[in-house]
């Protein structure tokens, strides 16, 4: 019989061998705490959750109000025009059953109300034409005289009676034939095919024999007192021409500045071409001034061209007299306005323009 085998290993199977280690007892506060710890951490997380979810819905609610937002303002415009429409509606419908009793016991009433409301917004104007049925005339001077003199317009206000006008006949069939015509004088004019008085009178011509408007109709149109101012001060303009009153003026003034430098030469030739410029036409200043200013310009070594230019933005600086330019004549009658009234708006214009070109110039375009 064999003898018996041992095997040898590196554990002992012995039953006193040391005892397997029993597992660590859990801490019962830490288990408390990190439950509280977890329930709080679920709970901001939760809270930060909805809060999101409550911006997104709100910006999601603000886009839409912003975007319903013209929407909303076009129904509260159209919403305030039926309203201003309806209180239209309901002032003309009162306004047709007591206008003719109201009109008949105070018929300047409604005038000297807008007189009033217009003194008050208007008191930087030089001075107001109210024009009145002749009939009306006597009785509101005396009434718009004493308001003017309670609002500090006193001397600026006049009032001027005229005879009742007729209705002007509207000839809508006429409209697209008229609109033809216009055109077509302006484009001749604009492109120096006729000159602009020609061009204007037929124009005028063409209105008359297609039924535009009627010859009667044309002549009360035609403001004789603006024609008879230009005729009679052409024969003065002519005369400083003709005589050489301009020349001999301005051969002095130049000779007199001359010697104080570029820029007395300059201020002087600016100004006497301005003066001349008020009485005589913008082309026949410019005739006379512009040899007067190249020569002196030569003599002292001076650019002629920019003292020319000089010259030529005076020969504009029609603004003290309504004699200046075609313009203020044309305006003059039917605004109201009187000689003088060019004088007090023109200078502090003329002063200002005189300055910033007096300045500007030399520096621009060197003498």
């Amino acid at each position: 019989m064999s003898a018996p085998v041992r095997y040898q290993f590196d554990k002992v199977f012995a039953l006193d061998a040391a005892k397997t280690p029993e597992p660590p007892k859990m801490d019962v506060i830490a288990a408390e705490t990190q439950a509280r710890q977890a329930r709080q951490d679920g709970f901001e997380e939760g809270r930060a959750a909805a809060a999101a979810d409550q911006a997104a819905r709100a910006a999601a609610a603000l886009e839409k109000l912003v975007a319903a937002l013209p929407a909303l303002q076009q129904q509260a415009e159209a919403a305030t025009r039926r309203m201003q429409a309806d209180a239209c509606r309901i002032g003309h419908a009162i306004a047709v059953k007591l206008a003719g009793a109201l009109v008949a016991r105070e018929p300047l009433a409604g005038i000297e109300a807008l007189l009033a409301q217009t003194l008050a917004e208007l008191q930087g104007v030089p001075h107001l034409v109210i024009r009145v049925n002749e009939a009306l005339a006597d009785t509101l001077k005396e009434k718009a005289e004493a308001q003017a003199r309670l609002s500090g317009f006193d001397g600026r206000l006049i009032v001027m009676g005229e005879p009742p006008r007729p209705v002007p006949v509207v000839r809508s069939s006429k409209l697209a034939p008229a609109t033809i015509i216009l055109v077509i004088t302006l484009a001749v004019a604009a492109t120096s095919i006729l000159p602009t008085a020609e061009a204007m009178m037929l124009g005028a011509l063409a209105m008359v024999l297609i039924g535009v408007l009627s010859a009667d109709e044309a002549y009360d149109a035609i403001e004789w007192k603006s024609v008879f101012l230009v005729a009679g001060m052409l024969p003065m303009g002519l005369a400083l021409t003709n005589t050489g009153l301009a020349d001999l003026a301005a051969e002095n003034l130049v000779r007199l500045v001359a010697p104080y430098g570029p820029q007395a030469l300059l201020a002087a030739l600016f100004l006497m071409t301005t003066l001349l410029a008020q009485v005589i036409s913008g082309p026949a200043v410019a005739a006379i001034v512009v040899p007067l200013a190249i020569g002196s310009a030569q003599r002292l070594g001076l650019n002629p061209q920019h003292m020319a230019l000089a010259v030529a933005l005076a020969t504009s600086m029609a603004f003290l007299t309504p004699l200046g330019h075609p313009v203020n004549i044309l305006i003059m009658g039917p605004g109201g306005y009187r000689f003088t009234d060019y004088f007090k708006v023109g200078l502090p214009l003329t002063l200002v323009v005189t300055l910033v070109i007096l300045i500007i110039l030399p520096i621009v375009y060197p003498l």
